[in-house]
């Protein structure tokens, strides 16, 4: 379903994805990356954007990677955050540990009750347009910092 007008894309049912304790997290973002950098490398470099920021929302713990292991996605994740161009934010639903966040080297993680979600996705999108929206010298880390404060906030 990738790269289709949204008006082809039908609607997820019970027969395409059936939650069954199931978290395969580490493949899920190493073909993410992967796709992403595929992607990136055929788009004109006058179209790339200049920065990535994957926001990784799971309400599960890692445990059905087939592909990729904690290793091998941590360094993907570490090669990539090297070049400033790349974010990485886990948002962990109803988790009490971020185990996994850790496993990875992720920085950037918060949790929040599911119940809260839909704000975290507002605030994400206001995020995410002020990064589009800012000049190129404008402090990136002061700007992550912010958006991650927003991030921990919980709805009133």
């Amino acid at each position: 379903m990738s790269d289709l007008p949204i008006d082809e894309i039908r609607p997820l049912t019970s027969e395409d994805y059936t939650p069954g304790g199931l978290t395969a997290l580490y493949d899920t973002i190493g073909n993410a990356i992967r796709d992403i950098q595929n992607r990136t490398h055929y788009t004109n470099p006058a179209h790339r954007a200049s920065m990535v920021m994957m926001v990784v929302i799971t309400d599960g713990q890692e445990n059905a990677s087939t592909e990729f292991d904690s290793g091998r996605v941590k360094e993907m994740i570490r090669e990539l955050e090297q070049t400033k161009n790349w974010q990485f934010i886990y948002l962990g639903a109803d988790l009490d540990s971020f185990a996994d966040a850790e496993a990875l080297g992720l920085s950037h993680k918060v949790s929040s009750r599911k119940s809260s979600l839909k704000q975290k996705f507002g605030v994400i999108s206001e995020h995410a347009v002020r990064f589009r929206m800012a000049e190129p010298d404008e402090d990136k880390l002061v700007m992550m910092g912010a958006f991650m404060e927003d991030l921990k906030e919980e709805a009133e």
